[in-house]
């Protein structure tokens, strides 16, 4: 089988701040590779499919690096939501009905131990 090592360049003002977004970028990734298994069933039509492969970085992975920009943030908003009032009395109230519990099953346990002495 043989197999052809390339690199895919994009450039151009849409990469000024050196990224794309991913949504741009598959589609364009995909479309390549039908494009080869698309050529190859016009050359040889009775051959296996090409395979469009990304060359790992290191053993068993390969390394892509992602940003996650223009959306909320959703660390301070998960830690906003936890330290809130609502949180904080949620904790509290899981508090007084696990201690509730512990209670009402203490007692059980004492009513169970007296009755078996008298």
């Amino acid at each position: 089988m043989a197999t052809y090592n390339f690199t895919v360049r994009y450039y151009g003002k849409a990469l000024d701040a050196h990224r794309i977004p991913v949504r741009d970028l598959a589609p364009s990734l995909l479309a390549l590779s039908e494009a080869f298994q698309e050529i190859q069933h016009i050359q040889n039509p009775t051959e296996p499919d090409l395979s469009l492969d990304i060359q790992a970085s290191d053993n068993g992975s390969f390394l892509v690096d992602l940003i996650l920009a223009n959306g909320p943030d959703l660390l301070n908003r998960a830690m906003n939501l936890l330290n809130s009032q609502p949180s904080t009395a949620l904790i509290n109230l899981s508090g007084y009905v696990a201690l509730f519990i512990d209670a009402v099953q203490l007692i059980k346990k004492l009513a169970r131990v007296c009755l078996k002495i008298t």
